[in-house]
């Protein structure tokens, strides 16, 4: 037996975020043609390829883990732009 581990992909796992990236780009790509704010497209985009729209991500339990990692991002950069003196 090898020491060295092999890197498995998981190819549907990366399709299926590809897939979320791609229905997100279009659904912010289209609110900001409608003057609305981006990231209410990025949800109405996520919302219509997921299990509740067309169903084209397949398997939306290991998808949500990840995203939850990707919701700390955001949340990161907004307490970056936080000035505690805007609030006294």
């Amino acid at each position: 037996p090898s020491s060295f581990q092999i890197l498995v992909y998981d190819f549907g796992l990366l399709s299926n975020i590809g897939v979320l990236l791609v229905g997100a780009a279009f659904g912010g790509i289209a609110s900001s043609m409608a003057q609305l704010p981006a990231s209410l497209g990025y949800l109405i985009g996520g919302a219509v390829v997921g299990p509740s729209g067309l169903g084209l991500v397949s398997n939306w339990e290991q998808v949500g883990a990840v995203s939850q990692f990707g919701a700390v991002f955001p949340l990161f950069s907004m307490g970056l732009e936080f000035k505690p003196t805007d609030h006294q």
